[in-house]
């Protein structure tokens, strides 16, 4: 039986309607007879951050790697309840009297048709609840037979989350969340105070071990209540409370101790919340394991103190706990659940040994071919024993681009997609900011560590000794936070990774060498890509990355590649067009009755506060941009004056960085 599981937004990528606030983090899975296949984000091959478009690309990617045709496919699972979505499209619709509004069923239908190219029979589409969706994810990727499992997000079918008991696959809800009490938008509100904004939680997960939650303690607890049987109560009246004591922070503006104080008790309230529930809800079932799915099951933090607490002997969090999961649960879901039905005996499922299911950057064949493309701006060369080399040149402080075999599913780089670096010089963190990520200075980079080693740099609280996913902040044993600099947050904890020779050998193998050379079996790891765009998918994506920022080296399988100095003369060669992301804009304001003003913006269709200001030249440029003109043909045809065109060109090369216009070689 084979079973896709689709999770994305209603519009292609070209367009942006109303419909594009439906959902967000579009992915697609593949799963026969219960195996996962493969399992794709939408967000790496449209190269929209979090996409909310459809997944045309991720579908398209599951049937292509695993040579299935559409009728071949048995179901396809949508993580919704059908009548809730239902409601949700008429509420953001908002249709004219007598004005009949398509339902989600009917969408789905035209999308597949038309975005992804192919029919659907309509007894092929199942809708099952998002809350159910996300447990299943964690569930049946756990590798146990009995567990309370636990969903915290911020919401899907007005619910927040849910809490269910599960025993050899038999299925209890115990408890559903509404809104109201969604510990994803409390942390969420707390988020927007200190002026981030939604996907920025994780930056006050960061912030908070900077500051005393004591100074704020007493206010946060004014927010919320704890009531009997894990219960709690939100009071939805967090910013009034903080804007009392402090002036909201604007995006942008300096970070305060006063900031950091705040993300700390905020940080303290979410744990406060959590574990009481937690603690009700172990006393009640008598589960000694544990899964965790939903938005909120990102804070690492979080998940660390559950694991230390002993309140559970095993924690399984699901790595793709975000929205991008529900593909993943939702398939699994409608497997497991038709095997029950058919009366099929119960057989654990296995756990999820490693998440490398996307893309496959190609032999070295296929890379050399991409390379060659780029030949006037890289040169490289192919070395038999990769590993070595890269070791020897992180031993000697370059930070190196490293790209191999088949994509991460989920949102962190685990050694496939990754910059890396010595995890001992402190500066690392600063230089790795400055060179590349463009990032705030308080974040902390990961550490990824051969399993063998792990006890020796982490107090590993529980009887596994695995930790692949990233999904847990630890403490680093305090003989070791000097030496593992770069990596050891500022409350002497870090978010590892363990590696295992058996799910990734060859960046086993690159640690093992580096710890042969060094003495550390440790490496920095942090996810390929720049503060513009989702990680990096492709050989071409890799590139790109690599001639815009300031990365020494680049590895792709075992290409070596560098770049050549820069030559203004190749850079206008190169063919300019707009992402299909990109719209063009002009407006003219009116001053006075007698004087206007004209400005000239790049906009991103899925998301109209995304707006990059441009010059009357670059907008005369672009209007013309199609793909198949070079720069200097357009400087020339449009009519660029000579005087302006240093920081015309200049200007190209800044929205390149940002990821607003397409650079390509003739």
């Amino acid at each position: 039986m084979i079973i896709l599981g689709f999770q994305g937004g209603l519009d292609p990528i070209h367009s942006r309607s109303a419909l594009g606030s439906i959902c967000h983090d579009a992915s697609a899975v593949v799963i026969r007879d219960g195996v996962l296949l493969a399992a794709f984000e939408e967000e790496r091959m449209d190269r929209i951050k979090h996409s909310n478009k459809v997944a045309a690309r991720a579908v398209s990617a599951c049937m292509t790697e695993n040579n299935i045709s559409a009728n071949q496919i048995d179901k396809i699972v949508i993580p919704c309840i059908e009548s809730t979505a239902d409601a949700s499209l008429r509420w953001i619709l908002f249709p004219k009297a007598n004005e009949k509004v398509k339902g989600i069923r009917e969408l789905m239908h035209e999308t597949f048709s038309d975005c992804i190219g192919f029919r659907v029979d309509d007894e092929k589409f199942d809708f099952v609840p998002h809350h159910l969706a996300h447990a299943a994810s964690a569930y049946y990727c756990s590798g146990f037979e009995n567990a309370l499992v636990l969903v915290l997000d911020g919401f899907g079918d007005n619910f927040s989350g849910i809490a269910c008991s599960v025993n050899k696959g038999v299925w209890s809800t115990i408890r559903e969340f509404p809104i109201p009490e969604s510990l994803g938008e409390y942390y969420l509100a707390g988020t927007r105070y200190l002026g981030y904004d939604l996907f920025d939680e994780y930056k006050i997960m960061g912030l908070a071990p900077y500051g005393d939650p004591d100074r704020y303690r007493n206010l946060f607890r004014q927010s919320y209540e704890l009531l009997p049987e894990g219960r709690y109560n939100i009071l939805g009246n967090l910013i009034n409370l903080l804007c009392e004591a402090s002036p909201r922070r604007r995006r942008g503006e300096p970070i305060t101790q006063v900031h950091k104080d705040i993300a700390a008790a905020l940080q303290e309230a979410l744990e406060d919340m959590a574990f009481h529930l937690l603690r009700y809800l172990q006393k009640e079932t008598g589960h000694r394991q544990l899964c965790l799915a939903g938005g909120v099951s990102h804070n690492c933090t979080l998940n660390g103190k559950i694991l230390y607490s002993a309140l559970f002997d095993a924690v399984f969090v699901q790595p793709a706990s975000h929205d991008g999961g529900l593909s993943l649960g939702g398939a699994l879901l409608a497997y497991h659940s038709r095997q029950e039905r058919q009366g099929a005996d119960y057989i654990p499922s296995p756990s999820l040994e490693h998440v490398y299911l996307g893309t496959e950057v190609g032999s070295n064949k296929e890379i050399r071919e991409g390379l060659d493309i780029w030949k006037d701006f890289i040169e490289f060369e192919y070395e038999a024993d990769i590993a070595e080399r890269t070791a020897q040149l992180l031993a000697e402080h370059y930070i190196i681009g490293w790209v191999q075999g088949r994509a991460e599913f989920g949102p962190r780089a685990l050694g496939n997609r990754s910059i890396l670096a010595d995890p001992r010089p402190a500066e690392n963190m600063s230089i790795i900011n400055q060179m590349v990520k463009k990032r705030e200075a308080f974040r902390p980079f990961a550490p990824a560590v051969l399993e063998e080693y792990a006890e020796d740099y982490f107090e590993i609280p529980s009887k596994s000794k695995q930790f692949p996913f990233m999904t847990f902040v630890l403490k680093v044993r305090e003989d070791k936070r000097k030496l593992l600099g770069a990596t050891t947050h500022v409350d002497g904890t870090a978010r590892i990774q363990t590696v295992s020779k058996k799910t990734n050998e060859r960046f086993w193998n690159l640690i093992d060498a580096f710890r042969r050379r060094t003495g550390m079996p440790v490496l920095l790891n942090t996810s390929f890509n720049n503060n513009a765009e989702p990680i990096v998918n492709s050989v071409n994506d890799a590139i790109v990355c690599f001639l815009t920022t300031d990365l020494h080296y680049l590895i792709i399988g075992n290409y070596l590649i560098k770049k050549k100095p820069f030559e203004q003369k190749r850079f206008l060669h190169l063919l300019l067009s707009l992402p299909a992301y990109c719209i063009l804009m002009q407006s003219r304001t009116f001053m006075s009755s007698s004087e206007t003003s004209w400005s000239w913006e790049l906009r991103r269709n899925y998301d109209e506060r995304l707006t990059t200001s441009i010059s009357l030249e670059v907008h005369r440029l672009l209007s013309q941009a199609d793909g198949k003109h070079s720069i200097s043909q357009l400087l020339s045809e449009c009519e660029i004056p000579y005087e302006r065109q240093d920081e015309v060109i200049k200007e190209i090369g800044e929205l390149w960085s940002l990821r607003a216009i397409v650079l390509n070689p003739a």
